[in-house]
């Protein structure tokens, strides 16, 4: 029996490493600069890495962290385009389609955040815009 709970543990904890890496699967400016350090620190001395290959490396290193920070600045881009987009829908009439799969409709009175998502609030009624189907002026 101890021999089945053995092999059901590495299995578990084998399956939880594939997950971890499936998930960060992207190689960081931490994780490459950690790379690029242990590979001066073991270095052949009588064969050190050429000018060319550490230039090469720094700009790919440099290349990587702006294009995270390009990321980033997209990222608030869209959530700031959402909530104008949000704003915009106040004392509408939308039409959504409910967990049922039935058509509901009302006026939005209210824009919140929910669960870190922008949801329309009818009433009592939190609905997310990815929900919405049509958008009718006023009443």
């Amino acid at each position: 029996m101890s021999t089945v709970n053995t092999i059901g543990t590495t299995a578990t904890a084998s399956t939880q490493a594939t997950q971890s890496t499936s998930v960060k699967n992207e190689l960081g400016k931490n994780e490459f600069l950690k790379l690029l350090v242990t590979q001066l620190k073991y270095q052949d001395p009588m064969d050190p890495m050429e000018d060319k290959e550490f230039i090469a490396q720094m700009a790919q290193f440099s290349t990587l962290e702006q294009m995270q920070n390009i990321n980033s600045l997209l990222e608030v881009l869209n959530a700031n385009t959402l909530a104008g987009q949000a704003a915009q829908m106040l004392g509408k009439s939308i039409e959504w389609l409910d967990a049922g799969g039935n058509t509901q409709s009302g006026k939005v009175t209210a824009v919140k955040i929910a669960d870190g998502q922008l949801k329309l609030m009818v009433g009592e009624t939190a609905v997310a815009m990815t929900d919405v189907i049509a958008i009718k002026e006023g009443n």
